[in-house]
Protein backbone atom coordinates (compact mmCIF):
# COMPACT_ATOMS: atom_id res chain seq x y z
CA UNK A 1 0.00 0.00 0.00
CA UNK A 2 1.40 3.23 -0.43
CA UNK A 3 2.23 5.14 2.30
CA UNK A 4 0.84 9.02 2.90
CA UNK A 5 2.01 10.42 6.16
CA UNK A 6 0.94 13.24 8.22
CA UNK A 7 3.72 13.49 10.26
CA UNK A 8 7.18 12.11 11.35
CA UNK A 9 7.09 8.28 11.05
CA UNK A 10 9.48 6.50 13.19
CA UNK A 11 11.60 5.45 10.08
CA UNK A 12 15.79 5.53 10.30
CA UNK A 13 17.61 8.80 10.79
CA UNK A 14 20.67 7.47 10.43
CA UNK A 15 23.10 9.99 8.12
CA UNK A 16 24.71 8.67 5.20
CA UNK A 17 27.22 10.41 2.71
CA UNK A 18 24.52 10.93 0.54
CA UNK A 19 22.81 13.65 3.07
CA UNK A 20 23.38 17.19 2.71
CA UNK A 21 25.32 18.03 5.49
CA UNK A 22 24.12 20.33 8.54
CA UNK A 23 22.45 23.91 7.28
CA UNK A 24 23.56 26.93 9.14
CA UNK A 25 21.47 29.51 7.28
CA UNK A 26 18.09 29.96 9.82
CA UNK A 27 15.44 32.31 8.33
CA UNK A 28 11.57 31.81 8.65
CA UNK A 29 10.27 28.56 8.34
CA UNK A 30 7.73 27.95 5.39
CA UNK A 31 5.21 25.44 4.28
CA UNK A 32 5.97 24.13 0.71
CA UNK A 33 4.61 21.92 -1.36
CA UNK A 34 7.33 19.53 -3.47
CA UNK A 35 5.78 17.62 -6.51
CA UNK A 36 8.18 15.27 -8.08
CA UNK A 37 7.93 12.93 -10.86
CA UNK A 38 10.38 10.51 -9.38
CA UNK A 39 10.62 9.81 -5.71
CA UNK A 40 14.26 10.66 -5.47
CA UNK A 41 15.10 7.60 -2.87
CA UNK A 42 17.67 5.57 -3.31
CA UNK A 43 19.39 8.72 -4.83
CA UNK A 44 22.15 7.26 -6.21
CA UNK A 45 20.30 5.70 -9.57
CA UNK A 46 20.65 8.61 -11.93
CA UNK A 47 21.78 12.45 -11.58
CA UNK A 48 18.35 13.57 -11.36
CA UNK A 49 17.43 11.38 -8.46
CA UNK A 50 20.86 12.64 -6.76
CA UNK A 51 19.34 16.53 -6.96
CA UNK A 52 16.07 15.83 -6.38
CA UNK A 53 16.52 14.21 -2.99
CA UNK A 54 19.48 17.00 -2.60
CA UNK A 55 17.06 19.80 -3.00
CA UNK A 56 14.05 18.20 -0.70
CA UNK A 57 16.61 17.19 1.79
CA UNK A 58 17.83 20.75 2.29
CA UNK A 59 14.35 22.60 2.13
CA UNK A 60 13.13 19.96 4.58
CA UNK A 61 15.63 20.77 6.98
CA UNK A 62 14.90 24.52 6.81
CA UNK A 63 11.05 24.12 6.14
CA UNK A 64 7.72 22.21 6.83
CA UNK A 65 7.95 20.25 3.08
CA UNK A 66 5.27 18.16 1.81
CA UNK A 67 6.56 15.88 -0.64
CA UNK A 68 4.23 14.47 -3.23
CA UNK A 69 5.47 11.78 -6.27
CA UNK A 70 4.00 9.05 -8.00
CA UNK A 71 4.40 5.12 -6.72
CA UNK A 72 5.22 3.73 -10.07
CA UNK A 73 4.37 -0.02 -10.64
CA UNK A 74 7.24 -2.28 -8.96
CA UNK A 75 8.16 0.36 -6.74
CA UNK A 76 7.95 -0.16 -3.21
CA UNK A 77 8.49 2.31 -0.59
CA UNK A 78 11.85 1.67 0.99
CA UNK A 79 12.28 1.75 5.20
CA UNK A 80 15.44 3.44 4.78
CA UNK A 81 13.84 6.50 3.17
CA UNK A 82 15.46 9.47 5.19
CA UNK A 83 12.64 11.63 3.34
CA UNK A 84 10.19 10.22 5.70
CA UNK A 85 11.41 11.38 8.46
CA UNK A 86 12.82 15.24 7.30
CA UNK A 87 9.67 15.86 5.65
CA UNK A 88 6.82 17.17 7.29
CA UNK A 89 4.68 14.61 5.14
CA UNK A 90 5.66 12.43 2.09
CA UNK A 91 2.75 11.13 -0.11
CA UNK A 92 2.94 8.39 -2.53
CA UNK A 93 0.69 8.23 -5.30
CA UNK A 94 0.03 5.24 -7.64
CA UNK A 95 0.44 5.14 -10.99
CA UNK A 96 2.20 4.41 -14.11
CA UNK A 97 5.52 6.00 -15.24
CA UNK A 98 5.14 9.31 -16.73
CA UNK A 99 4.55 9.57 -20.15
CA UNK A 100 6.78 12.88 -20.08
CA UNK A 101 10.59 12.50 -21.71
CA UNK A 102 9.62 12.61 -24.91
CA UNK A 103 11.94 12.10 -27.37
CA UNK A 104 12.78 12.47 -31.17
CA UNK A 105 12.86 8.56 -31.11
CA UNK A 106 9.95 8.01 -28.90
CA UNK A 107 8.12 10.84 -31.48
CA UNK A 108 8.80 8.76 -34.80
CA UNK A 109 7.33 5.76 -33.38
CA UNK A 110 3.75 7.54 -33.30
CA UNK A 111 2.08 8.16 -36.47
CA UNK A 112 2.42 11.47 -39.12
CA UNK A 113 -1.34 11.69 -38.16
CA UNK A 114 -1.06 11.80 -34.24
CA UNK A 115 2.09 14.09 -34.36
CA UNK A 116 0.19 16.48 -36.63
CA UNK A 117 -2.60 16.57 -34.01
CA UNK A 118 -0.20 17.38 -30.99
CA UNK A 119 1.55 20.02 -33.10
CA UNK A 120 -1.73 21.91 -34.61
CA UNK A 121 -4.01 21.43 -31.18
CA UNK A 122 -2.37 21.03 -28.06
CA UNK A 123 -0.76 24.90 -26.97
CA UNK A 124 1.90 22.31 -24.89
CA UNK A 125 4.90 20.46 -26.35
CA UNK A 126 4.16 16.48 -25.96
CA UNK A 127 7.64 16.67 -23.77
CA UNK A 128 5.16 18.79 -21.48
CA UNK A 129 2.05 16.35 -21.58
CA UNK A 130 1.77 14.26 -18.12
CA UNK A 131 -1.55 12.29 -17.94
CA UNK A 132 -1.81 11.30 -14.51
CA UNK A 133 -5.10 11.53 -13.06
CA UNK A 134 -4.32 9.98 -9.51
CA UNK A 135 -1.68 12.19 -8.74
CA UNK A 136 -4.18 15.06 -10.59
CA UNK A 137 -6.58 14.71 -8.03
CA UNK A 138 -5.15 14.39 -5.06
CA UNK A 139 -3.03 17.91 -5.81
CA UNK A 140 -6.64 18.96 -6.22
CA UNK A 141 -7.43 18.16 -2.20
CA UNK A 142 -4.10 19.02 -1.39
CA UNK A 143 -4.81 22.52 -2.76
CA UNK A 144 -8.30 22.74 -0.87
CA UNK A 145 -7.19 21.44 2.31
CA UNK A 146 -3.81 23.59 2.95
CA UNK A 147 -2.48 26.67 1.84
CA UNK A 148 1.10 26.31 1.02
CA UNK A 149 4.08 29.22 1.09
CA UNK A 150 5.69 28.15 -1.64
CA UNK A 151 4.99 25.41 -4.98
CA UNK A 152 7.77 23.90 -6.24
CA UNK A 153 7.64 21.42 -9.06
CA UNK A 154 10.11 19.11 -10.74
CA UNK A 155 10.21 19.61 -15.05
CA UNK A 156 7.61 21.55 -16.87
CA UNK A 157 4.94 18.32 -17.15
CA UNK A 158 5.14 18.14 -13.32
CA UNK A 159 3.87 22.29 -13.54
CA UNK A 160 1.48 21.85 -16.24
CA UNK A 161 -0.18 19.02 -13.98
CA UNK A 162 -0.09 21.82 -10.94
CA UNK A 163 -1.70 24.28 -13.47
CA UNK A 164 -4.54 21.97 -14.05
CA UNK A 165 -4.90 21.32 -10.06
CA UNK A 166 -6.12 25.01 -10.01
CA UNK A 167 -2.25 26.16 -8.43
CA UNK A 168 -0.18 29.43 -9.54
CA UNK A 169 2.80 31.13 -8.63
CA UNK A 170 4.76 28.05 -9.22
CA UNK A 171 8.43 27.44 -8.97
CA UNK A 172 9.38 25.09 -11.53
CA UNK A 173 12.98 23.13 -11.69
CA UNK A 174 13.47 22.99 -15.93
CA UNK A 175 16.86 21.44 -15.30
CA UNK A 176 17.48 20.95 -18.82
CA UNK A 177 16.51 23.24 -22.05
CA UNK A 178 14.80 20.37 -23.77
CA UNK A 179 15.09 22.45 -26.80
CA UNK A 180 18.88 22.74 -26.66
CA UNK A 181 19.06 18.74 -26.05
CA UNK A 182 16.62 18.28 -28.97
CA UNK A 183 18.10 20.52 -31.41
CA UNK A 184 21.67 18.78 -30.72
CA UNK A 185 20.39 15.20 -31.46
CA UNK A 186 18.50 16.21 -34.39
CA UNK A 187 22.18 17.40 -35.41
CA UNK A 188 23.26 14.04 -35.01
CA UNK A 189 20.50 12.22 -36.06
CA UNK A 190 18.43 13.55 -38.62
CA UNK A 191 19.31 11.19 -40.93
CA UNK A 192 18.65 8.23 -39.77
CA UNK A 193 14.62 9.21 -39.63
CA UNK A 194 12.39 9.18 -42.79
CA UNK A 195 11.78 12.73 -44.62
CA UNK A 196 8.10 12.89 -43.24
CA UNK A 197 9.93 11.82 -39.42
CA UNK A 198 12.45 15.28 -40.03
CA UNK A 199 9.87 17.35 -40.96
CA UNK A 200 7.88 16.57 -37.92
CA UNK A 201 10.44 16.33 -35.64
CA UNK A 202 11.88 20.03 -36.67
CA UNK A 203 8.22 21.13 -36.37
CA UNK A 204 8.08 19.90 -32.56
CA UNK A 205 11.31 21.46 -32.00
CA UNK A 206 10.68 24.79 -32.77
CA UNK A 207 7.50 24.31 -30.93
CA UNK A 208 9.12 23.04 -27.66
CA UNK A 209 11.87 26.35 -28.57
CA UNK A 210 8.95 28.75 -27.93
CA UNK A 211 7.11 26.99 -25.10
CA UNK A 212 10.06 27.04 -23.51
CA UNK A 213 11.15 30.74 -24.46
CA UNK A 214 7.38 31.23 -23.34
CA UNK A 215 7.78 29.75 -19.68
CA UNK A 216 8.80 32.98 -17.79
CA UNK A 217 5.01 34.15 -18.36
CA UNK A 218 3.61 30.62 -17.57
CA UNK A 219 5.40 30.62 -13.93
CA UNK A 220 6.24 32.88 -11.47
CA UNK A 221 9.83 31.24 -10.92
CA UNK A 222 12.12 29.27 -13.03
CA UNK A 223 14.76 27.55 -11.84
CA UNK A 224 18.17 26.33 -14.19
CA UNK A 225 21.07 24.29 -13.46
CA UNK A 226 23.73 26.78 -15.62
CA UNK A 227 23.96 30.58 -16.28
CA UNK A 228 23.89 30.11 -19.95
CA UNK A 229 20.03 28.39 -19.50
CA UNK A 230 19.43 31.80 -17.52
CA UNK A 231 20.26 33.48 -20.92
CA UNK A 232 18.15 31.25 -23.11
CA UNK A 233 15.12 33.17 -21.44
CA UNK A 234 16.63 36.62 -22.71
CA UNK A 235 14.93 39.73 -21.34
CA UNK A 236 12.46 37.41 -19.55
CA UNK A 237 14.83 35.94 -17.42
CA UNK A 238 14.45 38.17 -14.05
CA UNK A 239 11.98 35.21 -12.82
CA UNK A 240 15.08 32.71 -14.09
CA UNK A 241 17.27 31.41 -11.22
CA UNK A 242 20.55 29.37 -11.24
CA UNK A 243 20.57 26.57 -8.68
CA UNK A 244 23.70 24.57 -9.86
CA UNK A 245 23.62 20.65 -9.09
CA UNK A 246 26.22 19.71 -6.40
CA UNK A 247 28.95 17.42 -5.83
CA UNK A 248 28.86 15.24 -2.78
CA UNK A 249 32.35 15.27 -0.67
CA UNK A 250 33.62 12.01 -1.25
CA UNK A 251 37.47 10.95 -0.10
CA UNK A 252 39.92 10.81 -2.73
CA UNK A 253 40.95 8.39 -4.73
CA UNK A 254 44.39 7.08 -4.18
CA UNK A 255 46.02 7.11 -7.04
CA UNK A 256 48.11 4.10 -6.61
CA UNK A 257 45.08 2.16 -7.05
CA UNK A 258 44.79 2.88 -10.73
CA UNK A 259 46.17 -0.01 -13.35
CA UNK A 260 47.26 2.42 -15.82
CA UNK A 261 45.26 1.17 -18.75
CA UNK A 262 41.50 1.85 -17.79
CA UNK A 263 39.02 4.61 -19.09
CA UNK A 264 36.16 4.81 -17.29
CA UNK A 265 32.33 6.34 -18.17
CA UNK A 266 29.56 6.26 -15.61
CA UNK A 267 26.39 7.21 -16.38
CA UNK A 268 22.57 5.98 -16.22
CA UNK A 269 22.23 4.05 -20.16
CA UNK A 270 18.52 4.69 -20.00
CA UNK A 271 19.41 8.48 -21.21
CA UNK A 272 19.80 7.95 -24.38
CA UNK A 273 23.28 11.43 -24.68
CA UNK A 274 24.76 8.56 -22.38
CA UNK A 275 24.25 6.05 -24.77
CA UNK A 276 25.28 7.95 -27.84
CA UNK A 277 28.38 9.15 -25.82
CA UNK A 278 29.60 5.54 -25.33
CA UNK A 279 28.80 4.51 -28.54
CA UNK A 280 31.09 7.61 -29.61
CA UNK A 281 33.78 6.64 -27.83
CA UNK A 282 33.81 2.82 -29.01
CA UNK A 283 33.55 3.72 -32.80
CA UNK A 284 35.42 7.04 -32.96
CA UNK A 285 37.98 7.22 -29.92
CA UNK A 286 38.97 4.12 -28.46
CA UNK A 287 40.76 2.55 -31.67
CA UNK A 288 43.10 5.55 -31.85
CA UNK A 289 44.11 5.32 -27.77
CA UNK A 290 44.48 1.49 -28.59
CA UNK A 291 46.98 2.24 -31.09
CA UNK A 292 48.88 5.15 -29.50
CA UNK A 293 48.90 2.70 -25.54
CA UNK A 294 49.00 -1.06 -25.57
CA UNK A 295 46.16 -3.32 -23.39
CA UNK A 296 44.05 0.10 -23.07
CA UNK A 297 40.74 -0.75 -21.98
CA UNK A 298 37.20 1.15 -21.49
CA UNK A 299 34.90 0.58 -18.39
CA UNK A 300 31.26 1.36 -18.67
CA UNK A 301 29.62 1.39 -15.60
CA UNK A 302 25.64 2.00 -15.70
CA UNK A 303 21.72 0.51 -15.23
CA UNK A 304 19.77 -0.13 -18.18
CA UNK A 305 22.25 -1.15 -20.37
CA UNK A 306 20.54 -1.71 -23.90
CA UNK A 307 21.37 -4.48 -25.96
CA UNK A 308 23.66 -2.53 -28.79
CA UNK A 309 25.73 -1.33 -25.71
CA UNK A 310 25.78 -5.11 -23.66
CA UNK A 311 27.17 -6.37 -27.69
CA UNK A 312 30.20 -4.07 -27.44
CA UNK A 313 31.70 -6.17 -23.88
CA UNK A 314 34.00 -8.76 -24.58
CA UNK A 315 35.85 -8.76 -21.21
CA UNK A 316 39.15 -7.31 -22.36
CA UNK A 317 39.04 -3.93 -24.75
CA UNK A 318 35.54 -3.29 -23.40
CA UNK A 319 33.93 -3.71 -19.88
CA UNK A 320 30.14 -3.25 -19.58
CA UNK A 321 29.40 -3.70 -15.50
CA UNK A 322 26.05 -2.80 -15.84
CA UNK A 323 24.78 -1.30 -11.85
CA UNK A 324 26.77 -1.21 -9.67
CA UNK A 325 26.00 -0.17 -5.85
CA UNK A 326 29.45 1.02 -4.63
CA UNK A 327 31.68 2.78 -7.52
CA UNK A 328 34.29 3.62 -5.11
CA UNK A 329 36.19 0.59 -6.45
CA UNK A 330 35.94 0.75 -9.98
CA UNK A 331 37.00 4.90 -9.65
CA UNK A 332 39.80 4.15 -7.22
CA UNK A 333 41.28 1.33 -10.18
CA UNK A 334 39.96 3.53 -13.30
CA UNK A 335 43.41 5.82 -14.24
CA UNK A 336 41.07 8.26 -15.91
CA UNK A 337 37.62 9.03 -16.67
CA UNK A 338 35.97 10.20 -19.76
CA UNK A 339 32.65 12.16 -20.95
CA UNK A 340 32.44 12.08 -24.40
CA UNK A 341 29.27 13.69 -24.47
CA UNK A 342 27.75 15.16 -28.19
CA UNK A 343 24.11 15.45 -27.02
CA UNK A 344 21.83 16.53 -24.12
CA UNK A 345 21.84 19.60 -22.39
CA UNK A 346 22.18 21.22 -18.50
CA UNK A 347 25.14 20.15 -16.37
CA UNK A 348 26.62 16.56 -15.28
CA UNK A 349 26.58 15.03 -11.82
CA UNK A 350 28.24 12.65 -13.07
CA UNK A 351 31.08 15.20 -13.61
CA UNK A 352 31.16 16.68 -10.56
CA UNK A 353 31.00 13.63 -8.44
CA UNK A 354 34.00 12.10 -10.44
CA UNK A 355 36.41 15.10 -9.72
CA UNK A 356 34.99 15.63 -6.16
CA UNK A 357 36.85 12.24 -6.03
CA UNK A 358 39.93 13.57 -7.46
CA UNK A 359 40.19 11.42 -10.99
CA UNK A 360 41.87 13.15 -13.67
CA UNK A 361 39.42 13.83 -16.41
CA UNK A 362 39.19 13.86 -20.44
CA UNK A 363 35.67 15.89 -21.94
CA UNK A 364 33.83 17.45 -25.07
CA UNK A 365 32.90 20.92 -24.15
CA UNK A 366 29.47 20.12 -23.82
CA UNK A 367 30.02 17.44 -21.27
CA UNK A 368 31.72 19.82 -18.98
CA UNK A 369 29.55 23.12 -20.28
CA UNK A 370 27.91 25.41 -17.19
CA UNK A 371 30.86 23.79 -14.80
CA UNK A 372 33.20 26.45 -13.56
CA UNK A 373 36.09 24.14 -14.51
CA UNK A 374 39.50 25.76 -15.89
CA UNK A 375 40.37 23.61 -19.17
CA UNK A 376 43.94 22.12 -18.92
CA UNK A 377 44.27 22.83 -14.70
CA UNK A 378 41.02 21.36 -14.00
CA UNK A 379 39.73 18.82 -17.25
CA UNK A 380 41.29 18.25 -20.32
CA UNK A 381 39.02 19.35 -22.91
CA UNK A 382 39.02 17.63 -26.38
CA UNK A 383 35.75 18.17 -29.02
CA UNK A 384 37.65 15.80 -32.44
CA UNK A 385 38.06 12.16 -31.73
CA UNK A 386 41.79 12.10 -32.53
CA UNK A 387 42.82 15.22 -30.19
CA UNK A 388 40.25 13.14 -27.62
CA UNK A 389 42.27 9.69 -28.22
CA UNK A 390 45.60 11.53 -28.48
CA UNK A 391 45.15 13.35 -24.87
CA UNK A 392 43.60 10.18 -23.18
CA UNK A 393 46.61 8.09 -24.56
CA UNK A 394 49.14 10.90 -23.17
CA UNK A 395 47.59 10.61 -19.52
CA UNK A 396 47.56 7.18 -19.11
CA UNK A 397 51.31 6.68 -19.49
CA UNK A 398 51.44 9.93 -17.33
CA UNK A 399 50.47 9.03 -13.17
CA UNK A 400 52.01 12.44 -11.82
CA UNK A 401 50.10 14.75 -14.77
CA UNK A 402 46.89 12.36 -13.89
CA UNK A 403 47.06 13.35 -9.80
CA UNK A 404 47.82 16.99 -10.60
CA UNK A 405 44.28 17.17 -12.08
CA UNK A 406 42.77 15.35 -10.28
CA UNK A 407 43.72 17.29 -7.31
CA UNK A 408 42.88 20.73 -8.62
CA UNK A 409 39.48 19.24 -9.90
CA UNK A 410 39.02 18.01 -6.28
CA UNK A 411 39.34 21.25 -5.00
CA UNK A 412 37.82 23.04 -7.58
CA UNK A 413 34.17 21.54 -6.84
CA UNK A 414 34.57 20.96 -3.24
CA UNK A 415 34.78 25.01 -3.06
CA UNK A 416 32.09 25.82 -5.62
CA UNK A 417 29.22 23.00 -5.79
CA UNK A 418 29.17 21.79 -2.40
CA UNK A 419 25.23 20.48 -2.20
CA UNK A 420 25.01 23.19 1.03
CA UNK A 421 25.53 26.06 -1.47
CA UNK A 422 23.16 24.47 -3.57
CA UNK A 423 20.73 24.53 -0.96
CA UNK A 424 21.33 27.76 0.09
CA UNK A 425 20.40 28.81 -3.72
CA UNK A 426 17.44 26.92 -3.37
CA UNK A 427 16.08 28.50 -0.07
CA UNK A 428 16.38 31.68 -2.06
CA UNK A 429 14.33 30.63 -4.70
CA UNK A 430 11.26 29.73 -2.24
CA UNK A 431 11.63 33.20 -0.25
CA UNK A 432 11.23 34.95 -3.06
CA UNK A 433 8.17 33.02 -3.83
CA UNK A 434 6.58 33.10 -0.96
CA UNK A 435 7.32 36.60 -0.53
CA UNK A 436 5.59 37.58 -3.65
CA UNK A 437 2.70 35.38 -2.89
CA UNK A 438 2.41 37.28 0.17
CA UNK A 439 2.05 40.33 -1.31
CA UNK A 440 -0.99 39.21 -3.52
CA UNK A 441 -2.96 37.27 -0.81
CA UNK A 442 -1.77 39.49 2.17
CA UNK A 443 -1.26 37.64 5.77
CA UNK A 444 -2.87 34.17 6.11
Amino acid sequence: MPRTLSGKSSASTARSRDHPPALTVVRSRLDILFVSPWHPWPATTAGAHQRIFQLVAALAQRHRVTLVTPLHAGEANAPDDPLIDLCARVIRIPDSVPGSAATPASDAQRSTAHQLKDLLVSPVPRSSHWRNEALLRALRQLRLACRFDAVWAERTFTAELLRQAGFDRIIVDVDDVASIAMKRHLRHYAHTYPRIEQVMLTAERLKLTSYERGLPRRYAHLVVCKEADREFFGKRASCVHVVPNGATPYSACDGRGEDGATTLFVGNLAHFPNVDAVSFFWDAILPEIERLHAGARFVVAGRSVPPALQALHDGQSCIITGPIPDLAPIYATASLVVVPMRLGSGTRIKVLEALARGKAMVSTSIGIEGIDLRPGIDVIVADEPKAFAQTCARLLGDAAARRRLGRMARERVLDRYGWDMIADAADRVVHLAARSLSDIMGPA
